[in-house]
């Protein structure tokens, strides 16, 4: 959610910012609501990459195996496992 709203904020500033150098006479509402268009179809690579950008911030910050999922952890056993003869 954090990530999300980071990068919706980045992207809306930017697009109300070029709308309001477009189109200085009008009023802020309806700028803001026309730097609004442009990132409707931009929602759902927000979402992905805010949840990649999240995972790779989580696992810098707390590289432990208690965030490890299952699949993850399987193979942790694997590779640490002795071979079998």
């Amino acid at each position: 959610m954090y990530t999300s709203y980071i990068l919706s904020c980045g992207f809306l500033t930017i697009f109300y910012v070029i709308a309001a150098a477009l189109m200085p006479g009008w009023n802020s509402i309806l700028i803001a609501l026309a730097a609004i268009v442009p990132f409707l179809p931009l929602m759902p690579a927000v979402f992905r990459y805010s949840r990649v950008t999240w995972i790779y911030f989580e696992r810098a910050v707390c590289p432990s195996d208690a965030s490890a999922g299952p699949y993850e952890k399987h193979v942790q056993r694997e590779n640490n496992s002795p071979p079998h003869v």
